[in-house]
């Protein structure tokens, strides 16, 4: 019995000492791609910043940067790999490097937004296991976007749990709906009020309409009067239901956006919610 205990024991050691002397899965994490005409120096250091965030999520895998990448493929050869986007092409880097999987980047400006896409790329099936595009209209927020892709990639990645919780974006890039909320509820209110005076008046006058002591030009006003205050009523209550709504959602950095149109005689034709 005690022979077997020991045996069992030293088998034991044996997997563990296996386990913690096993190499680790490779990760080789590219510089950021500028697309478009933004300068590319505007991402410099980024792909350092990425790998860095990945290794500290991802203890459990080893992180190739593009310095490594750098002296590993010798430069002329890292400029031809690095400039090409496709995923066979980028698996050929993958290859060439000898790693599991690799962490691409792409950044550009459209408009007035900043977007970064990232790739997690399974080398040896030469297909994206994971791709997230993130938007921001503020420059000064890409670091933000780098760090919440990378955290969805590193989740992506097998063999381990991901380190710490995901980052949170700071007050200032967080939209807040409270102000057109509230603007709606206060119109919503209002005009259902008034909707409902109209309403309230239309029916006072209708012992007055049906005696026929109203002039005609009174009894076409009350008339008028009805459909004008349950219009009223249905606008100003469907405007209030839209500012609770906006109340009631979550602060977020990307979240539903508002948008009314006008209609020809000034009123709103709709209001409408994207949601991300």
């Amino acid at each position: 019995m005690v022979r077997k205990a020991c045996r069992l024991m030293a088998l034991q050691v044996l997997l563990t000492a296996t386990a913690l002397g096993a190499p680790k899965a490779k990760v080789a994490v590219l510089d950021v791609r500028s697309v478009g005409s933004v300068d590319p120096k505007k991402f410099d250091g980024v792909g350092a910043f990425i790998a860095a965030y990945l290794a500290e999520k991802r203890p459990d895998l080893q992180f190739i940067g593009s310095g490594d990448i750098r002296a590993m493929l010798g430069l002329e050869r890292e400029r031809q790999l690095l400039g090409c986007s496709d995923g066979s092409c980028l698996a050929e880097i993958g290859g060439a490097l000898g790693v599991t999987y690799l962490v691409s980047t792409e950044g550009t400006q459209v408009g007035s937004t900043w977007v970064v896409t990232m790739a997690l790329i399974e080398v040896g099936k030469s297909k994206v296991v994971k791709r997230v595009t993130l938007p921001t209209e503020r420059e000064d927020k890409l670091a933000f976007l780098y760090a919440s892709a990378a955290f969805t990639l590193a989740e992506a990645i097998p063999g381990g749990a991901v380190v710490g919780a995901a980052p949170e974006p700071d007050m200032e890039s967080v939209k807040s709906y409270a102000t057109p909320g509230w603007v709606l509820v206060g119109a919503g209110v209002a005009v259902a009020a008034a909707g409902a005076g109209c309403l309230g008046y239309s029916f006072a006058q209708q012992p007055n309409y049906a005696s026929g002591t109203l002039s005609k030009s009174a009894a076409k006003t009350d008339a008028a009067l009805a459909p004008v205050g349950w219009v009223g009523i249905g606008v100003g209550a469907a405007a209030a239901a839209t500012g609770v709504a906006l109340l009631l959602l979550p602060k977020r950095a990307t979240g539903p956006s508002i948008a009314v149109a006008p209609t020809r005689n000034g009123g709103f034709a709709s209001v409408t919610f994207e949601m991300p």
